[in-house]
């Protein structure tokens, strides 16, 4: 199993799905906040796709560690962490004010 998944970890399909979901997470709150400012539908689908992208990269940082033990509490690991858990806070369910 070890080996099945770094090569997926390490496939240009993954690499490729989560640089884009990676691009999602930077810049989709302010999209929301642009083009769909007021509109709770919007604002329950952007909490979706947050959502979505956090399982994502919670699904890396596991299959990181383990399939790479050096990984665990390196730095690129806790760049990692801080990152997604910093995603929640454009979560509305998680953060009320998110929608403003």
């Amino acid at each position: 199993i070890k080996h099945y998944l770094d090569l997926i970890l390490a496939s240009n399909w993954f690499n490729t799905g989560t640089a884009l979901v990676t691009t999602f997470a930077l810049f989709g709150d302010d999209i929301r906040i642009l083009a769909f400012t007021g509109q709770g539908p919007a604002d329950l689908l952007f909490s979706i796709f947050n959502l979505i992208g956090m399982c994502i990269f919670t699904l890396e940082i596991f299959g990181l560690c383990y399939v790479n033990p050096e990984y665990f509490n390196g730095f690129y690991f806790w760049l990692d962490l801080i990152s997604t858990a910093s995603m929640m806070f454009d979560i509305k369910w998680l953060n009320p004010g998110a929608s403003e």
